[in-house]
């Protein structure tokens, strides 16, 4: 498929292909001159202007010349199969914030997008080591830990483990895997199947789907304070690539656009040694498990129609795609038990 100007959104005012490659090159020239050419003027291009820019927030420096990258990049790729709307399709997930992430393209089209903030970080100065270092703090050591993990042997006879629920060997530590499995989904409230009455009981209809998941595993941190006090210590982790599809390692100037943020939270560190813990289930960037339709009903009801619904707005992923959105299966740390897959 390719990409056609998208007249079904408003057939008097088109998103067109030509325009958005006119936006990005300008905001290209912008990030090269260092200054955005406003209506009365000039602005400096720094990580606020930019982003609006490129979002093409009301705070744009200049609509008309820079556009909106970003947002008309998913208009466009929503209505790729039916772009002038003569087959009136309905638009497709990545026209949708909610729904976007559905679809592959959503990752590159935002790998892309990153690669705009690329051009204008490699403009700025490093940051100094002042900047950087955290005097009398040192991270000793770092595992990960997945507990009620094992390896199915099917080959040879094995011991059934009964907190696992299968026949097989413990797993070693550092390791990451994912797994397929099978989820039962009521669909009773589909439109389709909406009953006369909304307030009686209804008769659960349930479909059954494949979701990926992983094991819950944790993190193991070893941190040493030599400040002679209680110092409060952000956590960020993150996990790359070490080697590319050729098997030879990534480049740290390459390997630093690939690293993904699993989690971050805040620690007290005491004077002396301190053994940190942390689950994968307390993951920043993953929601709460989903509720039901009638638990969100139900829900409404008790807290009132304003309430409770930032939880349903929050722009993270489900639990169960953590490790799904970052790799199949990873090895991690610094050990021997390290294959070279992910850092």
């Amino acid at each position: 498929m390719t990409l056609a100007d998208n007249y079904a959104d408003d057939p008097n005012n088109p998103v067109v292909v030509n325009n958005q490659r006119y936006h990005y090159h300008r905001i290209l020239d912008a990030i090269n001159t260092g200054t955005f050419t406003t209506k009365t003027g000039q602005e400096p291009v720094n990580i606020v202007s930019l982003g609006a820019a490129v979002e093409a927030s009301i705070s744009s420096p200049n609509m008309d010349l820079y556009g909106s990258v970003h947002n008309y990049g998913h208009d466009l790729t929503s209505v790729i199969t039916d772009p002038d709307g003569r087959y009136e399709q309905a638009y497709g997930v990545m026209g949708d914030t909610g729904t976007a992430i559905r679809d592959p393209i959503f990752f590159r089209w935002h790998k892309f997008i990153d690669g705009i903030f690329v051009s204008h970080k490699v403009t700025l100065n490093p940051y100094t080591n002042d900047e950087l270092r955290f005097d009398d703090i040192s991270v000793d050591n770092m595992s990960i830990e997945t507990n009620q993990h094992f390896v199915e042997v099917t080959d040879k006879p094995m011991p059934y483990i009964p907190a696992l629920g299968g026949r097989g060997l413990l797993a070693p530590g550092n390791i990451l895997t994912t797994r397929m499995e099978k989820q039962k989904v009521d669909i009773s409230k589909d439109m389709f199947l909406q009953q006369v009455d909304p307030d009686k009981p209804h008769t659960p209809v349930y479909v059954e789907v494949n979701q990926v998941n992983h094991k819950d595993f944790s993190y193991k941190f070893t941190v040493t304070n030599n400040t002679g006090g209680n110092v409060q210590a952000a956590f960020r982790i993150f996990m790359a690539p070490k080697i590319d599809q050729h098997g030879k390692p990534i480049l740290l100037t390459d390997q630093r656009r690939l690293f993904i943020e699993m989690d971050k939270f805040v620690e007290d560190l005491t004077p002396g040694k301190n053994n940190i813990g942390r689950s994968s289930t307390l993951s920043s960037v993953i929601k709460p498990p989903g509720k039901s339709h009638d638990d969100i009903l139900a829900l409404l009801k008790k807290t009132g129609s304003g309430s409770g619904r930032k939880e349903y707005r929050r722009l993270q992923m489900p639990r169960s795609t953590l490790l799904y959105l970052r790799l199949a299966t990873a090895y991690v740390g610094t050990s021997r038990n390290t294959c070279g897959d992910a850092l």
